[in-house]
């Protein structure tokens, strides 16, 4: 058993214990304690503030700019995209021809230009969006379909101005199962366009510095980056309501440019001698094998066989060829959805 005198003796000796290790504790060198008040003073600490600002200040500009810039972008092209799907509904309408798609893509891109909303602005904003894209290298459209081969394949003298185009009458009506340069009719009607846009970038410090880095990245566009833009690509794809015509927007399978149409041998004097205007090409016989269908014809229209008195046939007549070509080897290109006189 211990005591209360035993107790009240360990006691006491620990509070002397704990005296003499604060006391110990308290007892530093005149140095130390000189550190300790030194760094705890506030006063001494003004000059960090300031150094801090000036290195975390502009790394915060330059987030803040690039994200201005970034927005700005995404802006250019979603106009973009919505310019150049007009730009096509137009070209569907006009041959697929690139002037009047050129027209409405710069028109539709004079949002990206600005404006305070007045019609000042506005026609401002637009003349700067036709003079920027005037410049193929800031702004050019290209035909990725028909291509050149389908061209070849399947375009057709027009009946009133002998125009190459490839024909568009009811094509809901043709034959899909005929296939030329690898797609059928209706395919062939299918307009594509890619659209190419240089955007300019306008954010100080941040756009000079994110073309030299995509000038690394991709060389190939090395032009576009050295002015200070960036190109912005775009496809729309729409089906031609009239007749496609070839200009020198159009490509082929591989994408290189198609330059100006071939020279066109007119076949339709090797049907009809002296007729140079009939609609009845000697490519549309061809394909359903009615090479020799011309004497068949000759004997049908002339049975007298008074060849020099005929008169050859100056138009080409559906009901007529139609009832002719019937009971040739079984095969009729009127029936099966191709009209030669298309």
């Amino acid at each position: 058993m211990i005591n209360s005198d035993s107790r009240l003796h360990v006691e006491n000796s620990g509070l002397s214990e704990m005296r003499i290790s604060l006391k110990s504790c308290w007892q530093l060198s005149k140095q130390e304690a000189i550190f300790f008040t030194r760094k705890s003073n506030p006063k001494k600490q003004n000059g960090a503030s300031i150094v801090e600002f000036f290195i975390v200040t502009p790394l915060l500009l330059l987030i803040g700019l690039g994200i201005i810039q970034i927005g700005l972008l995404y802006h250019a092209k979603t106009t973009l995209n919505y310019a150049t799907f007009e730009a096509a509904r137009v070209g569907a309408v006009n041959h697929a021809q690139v002037e009047p798609m050129m027209g409405e893509l710069a028109y539709r891109l004079a949002p990206v230009y600005g404006g305070k909303g007045s019609e000042e602005s506005a026609g401002g904003a637009i003349a700067r969006a036709m003079a920027d894209t005037a410049n193929p290298m800031y702004g050019n459209i290209t035909v990725l379909n028909p291509t050149a081969e389908m061209f070849d394949a399947w375009e057709m003298p027009d009946n009133e101005t002998g125009e190459l185009q490839i024909p568009n009458h009811h094509i809901r009506h043709q034959n899909a199962e005929i296939v030329r340069a690898g797609v059928n009719i209706q395919d062939a009607n299918l307009l594509k366009i890619k659209s190419k846009y240089g955007y300019k970038l306008e954010v100080p410090l941040v756009g000079p510095l994110i073309a030299q880095a995509l000038l690394v990245m991709n060389p190939a566009d090395a032009l576009y980056y050295q002015s200070g833009r960036i190109p912005l690509v775009s496809v729309a794809t729409v089906r031609m309501q009239n007749e496609a015509r070839r200009s020198q927007a159009v490509v082929t399978e591989n994408g290189s440019s198609a330059g100006s149409s071939p020279e066109f041998v007119d076949d339709a004097a090797i049907i009809n001698p002296g007729d140079t205007d009939s609609t009845v090409a000697q490519s549309s016989c061809d394909e359903f094998g009615l090479g020799d269908v011309n004497d068949d014809l000759n004997s049908l229209l002339n049975p007298d066989g008074d060849s020099e008195d005929q008169e050859p046939p100056q138009q080409c007549e559906v009901g007529s060829l139609a009832s002719t070509f019937d009971g040739l080897d079984g095969q009729n290109p009127l029936s099966s959805g191709l009209n030669p006189c298309s």
